[in-house]
């Protein structure tokens, strides 16, 4: 596995040069582009990456991982919705795709927290409106919920998982869950 064996080495150029020529090469192989992927996407290559994934995609529709792929591509290059279609489009595929509906789940949340900074930061709001725009954000957020409880249900000991999920509802300020949460994170 040439491209591997270059970036053990520290030559990321010669491994990206190895896993584009294999996945010209061997356009049917999945493990050749994935590794290419995966190479491109740590060397910050996304659109690139985007691109190349599309011309898989429509190859192979019903490919999973490269949906996923596709979603953190689209996140990295800051396409957050985008990305959160091809992780749904991942998960109509595979219910149980721990990995896209945990990425699902932080897109929403993390969406929702930068619009909750930036009002935070707007002083021109009164009180009325910013009360307002928080309780649509309580609404939004709720998008996440059915992502955060599959993963939960997939690995019900991930804490990451059960962070996020209590960071929800203490955001939807419901006490009682939150401490739910709490005690299995503690547990």
């Amino acid at each position: 596995d040439l491209p591997k064996l270059m970036l053990s080495s520290g030559d990321t150029t010669s491994a990206l040069l190895y896993a584009d020529s294999a996945a010209i090469a061997y356009p049917n192989d999945n493990d050749a582009i994935i590794q290419n992927i995966e190479l491109n996407l740590i060397s910050g290559n996304e659109e690139k990456v985007i691109t190349n994934i599309e011309g898989q995609i429509a190859k192979d529709p019903n490919n999973k991982s490269l949906l996923y792929y596709l979603g953190i591509a689209l996140s990295s290059s800051n396409n957050t919705e985008k990305a959160l279609d091809a992780y749904k489009k991942a998960i109509a595929l595979d219910p149980n795709y721990l990995e896209a509906n945990t990425n699902a789940a932080v897109i929403i949340m993390n969406n929702v927290r930068d619009e909750l900074n930036a009002l935070n930061n707007d002083k021109t709001l009164s009180n009325t409106d910013y009360n307002t725009k928080v309780q649509a954000l309580k609404v939004k957020i709720k998008d996440a919920l059915p992502y955060l409880e599959k993963v939960i249900e997939l690995e019900p000991t991930n804490t990451d998982a059960l962070k996020n999920l209590k960071g929800y509802y203490d955001f939807q300020q419901d006490e009682a869950k939150s401490n739910e949460i709490k005690a299995k994170i503690e547990g």
